[in-house]
């Protein structure tokens, strides 16, 4: 790989990042629109989903401002973290489209924010999945994807 491709290659990275970044604080804030508890049970999984957008959201930028700093490289940690984040973020969406059925027919305000953070979950998973791939790509020690 040549000086030209490493640098591209880590340019593309860090929008892949920001763009995480972007749709994680998207979801987290929508998902925190809904406030209001009608009955018992009606927000199962919320506490999940917002524990997963909020951590995910915190861890990656947290190992971006460290690799962008020269502190700290690990293509390991990036590979693990990915793929951890992309099971929580798609589990998160799952909880929240499951979520949106149950409260369809009682209150369609609710039902809409639910899809909404949803498909921006789905859209992060997307995003760190795109990160793994690339950190695969531009990693000197794992040669999977060439």
């Amino acid at each position: 790989m040549s000086l030209w491709e490493a640098r591209l290659g880590g340019r593309v990275n860090i929008a892949v990042k920001v763009m995480e970044l972007a749709l994680g604080i998207v979801a987290w804030a929508v998902l925190a629109t809904v406030h209001n508890t009608y009955w018992w049970g009606v927000w199962w999984g919320q506490h999940y989903v917002m524990a997963a957008c909020v951590t995910c959201w915190l861890m990656t930028l947290v190992l971006m401002v460290l690799a962008g700093s020269g502190k700290f490289s690990n293509d390991t940690l990036n590979l693990v973290y990915g793929v951890l984040a992309a099971i929580a973020y798609v589990a998160a969406a799952v909880i929240q489209c499951w979520n949106a059925n149950r409260n369809y027919r009682y209150n369609y305000t609710v039902y809409e924010r639910h899809i909404i953070s949803a498909s921006f979950a789905v859209g992060a998973a997307m995003l760190y999945c795109a990160d793994i791939i690339l950190t695969l790509k531009l990693c000197k020690c794992v040669c999977i994807i060439r």
